[in-house]
């Protein structure tokens, strides 16, 4: 129950019973509650109170209507202390209670409540900043360019290639067009720079004989660098097979914004052995087996023919060299006629021999040139000294015959023949010397 003090035409309040006690200065002050019609004095209403309290001049004795008000207070007491037995005529009270106006002073509260809005405000403020900030940070270190297909890249090698650039994991790789004319650098560190590459064929890996050696350089932007522009040390063109390939940087990259924000490396450096070919592993394989083995066929079928042309040459040699000393042998016939039966036997056996056999050494390296075998170039080389010896065979045997033909046999002294003798013999010696040398080369 609410309590009002009634002084100077002033009311103050509302107070409980035990507010109350503290409020009043003296026992004949007014008060009133909600269910009096007209204020009475804090004496009448609470003598009891005021007796345990030792409030000096109390009355002993209450009047009627300050007990009848008293036993209803005491009743209200009971029932706030009993709720259970408490007895809701809500709607009858309400008809009874007069409705009172109370002046209460919020703004105390209302400055309490606006420096709690402000904190708060200031709170939301700096999680809204600080989530922004986050959000921006993770997208920044996270952000990844576009990946565009180039047009000469495959449709399997552009998925390949974007895998790697949204990658959280480094990763780099070489990708190469189908006709192995351009190259793709592809990684996920997004510095840019001038890169190099640079490749050589594996021995005994490639469908041909020559060795393969190339290099380009080309920018690295977004992770993608393009080598279009193919310089080569050694051959004319990329052929299928297993390459030794790096990639470096020239300079030191430089990272531009966003990128300054993740963790790239200033430095490229990728190396590894891989197939440049569009066969699989399992294809190529068989391709270069199959190459092997008809390089060595071919490589097999001209070196035998080239060890018989040897052959076929060390005979004529010997044969010459045969004719020309049975001509010192033959004492008992003048020298005139010994040298012409030499001219005669050397135009009628071997005049045209080294001409038809050079032509067709000329014939046989037109068909080298179109076969591919291992060693092709020693092969062509052997051709050319084949027949470089055929034409020095035939010079020698016309020198020796123009010799003979000069020489004075008639008045010569003996010791002169012999040496005319021994230096045509050691000419034709020599020949036959380097004709076994080129075959046993040739068979080992």
């Amino acid at each position: 129950m609410q309590w009002f003090i009634i002084k100077n035409k002033e009311k103050r309040g509302p107070f409980t019973k035990l507010q109350l006690k503290d409020e009043i200065e003296s026992n004949s002050d007014l008060v009133i509650s909600e269910k009096m019609k007209s204020p009475m004095s804090f004496e009448e209403l609470f003598g009891h109170i005021c007796r345990d309290k030792d409030l000096p001049g109390l009355p002993d004795l209450l009047t009627q209507e300050s007990l009848d008000l008293k036993n209803e207070i005491l009743d209200q007491e009971e029932s706030e202390n009993n709720p259970k037995e408490e007895k809701l005529f809500v709607g009858e009270e309400l008809e009874d209670k007069p409705i009172q106006q109370v002046d209460v002073d919020f703004s105390q509260f209302e400055s309490l409540a606006k420096q709690k809005s402000t904190k708060f405000i200031a709170f939301g403020l700096l999680i809204t900043i600080l989530t922004c900030f986050f959000i921006s940070y993770y997208y920044m270190i996270s952000y990844r360019p576009s990946f565009i297909r180039p047009n000469a890249m495959g449709l399997s090698d552009a998925k390949k290639a974007r895998a790697i650039i949204e990658s959280n994991y480094f990763s780099q790789r070489l990708f190469f067009s189908k006709e192995k004319n351009i190259f793709w650098f592809v990684t996920n560190n997004f510095s840019s720079g001038q890169l190099i590459l640079e490749a050589k064929s594996v021995y005994k890996k490639i469908l041909s004989n020559k060795e393969i050696k190339f290099s380009a350089k080309a920018i690295i932007k977004d992770g993608v660098a393009r080598f279009d522009e193919l310089s080569f040390d050694i051959g004319q063109r990329v052929k299928d097979g297993i390459y030794e390939v790096s990639v470096q940087n020239v300079l030191p990259l430089t990272k531009k914004f966003p990128y300054t924000l993740q963790d790239h490396n200033s430095r490229i450096s990728f190396k590894d052995t891989i197939l440049i070919s569009h066969f699989s592993v399992a294809d190529f394989q068989k391709k270069i087996n199959s190459f092997i083995q008809k390089n060595t066929n071919n490589n097999n079928e001209f070196k035998d023919e080239l060890v018989q042309k040897y052959l076929t040459l060390k005979t004529i040699v010997t044969q010459i060299r045969e004719a020309f000393l049975s001509s010192f042998a033959k004492s008992n016939e003048p020298w005139a006629k010994r040298v012409k039966n030499f001219e005669k036997e050397y135009t009628e056996k071997y005049g045209q021999f080294f001409t038809s056999f050079v032509i067709q050494n000329e014939k046989q390296y037109e068909q080298i040139n179109k076969k591919e075998f291992p060693n092709k170039t020693q092969v062509i080389s052997d051709y050319t000294r084949l027949s470089r010896l055929a034409k020095q065979t035939g010079v020698i045997s016309v020198a020796t015959m123009s010799e003979l033909e000069k020489f004075p046999f008639d008045t010569a002294l003996m010791e002169d023949i012999l040496k005319l003798k021994e230096k045509a013999k050691s000419n034709f010696e020599k020949i036959l010397t380097t004709c076994n040398d080129r075959i046993e080369a040739i068979q080992n």
